[in-house]
């Protein structure tokens, strides 16, 4: 599923645990989807959140390196560049999106600030 957040400046894709195996796909076949998001009228920052056996494994792409993807990963283990990055984290869907959602908000706060 795809969801719009703080005024539609973030799109953020779910895949949940299974969602390959229910639809018949592959990995591979979700490769494009966070290009997918961040390509949204609108849209500052596109999110690809998947869960896989317990794990989320999480993509960042901004449309400005200002928003600074690699700042909000490192703060779940991940890292990456200024426009792109990614994470690996033990935790599940519903714990993981609340933290995630605040430090993103956090992150786009902290740029309007400066501008």
């Amino acid at each position: 599923s795809l969801t719009l957040h703080f005024d539609n400046r973030v799109c953020l894709g779910l895949l949940e645990n299974g969602v390959y195996d229910e639809v018949g796909a592959k990995i591979e076949d979700s490769e494009g989807l966070v290009d997918y998001a961040r390509s949204i009228d609108g849209v500052d920052i596109g999110v690809l959140v998947e869960e896989r056996n317990g794990k989320i494994k999480g993509s960042l792409r901004a449309k400005e390196a200002k928003y600074r993807c690699d700042e909000i990963a490192k703060r779940f283990h991940g890292g990456g560049h200024a426009a792109a990055a990614g994470l690996n984290y033990d935790s599940d869907l519903e714990s993981f999106v609340p933290q995630l959602l605040q430090a993103i908000g956090e992150q786009l706060e902290k740029v309007d600030s400066l501008s």
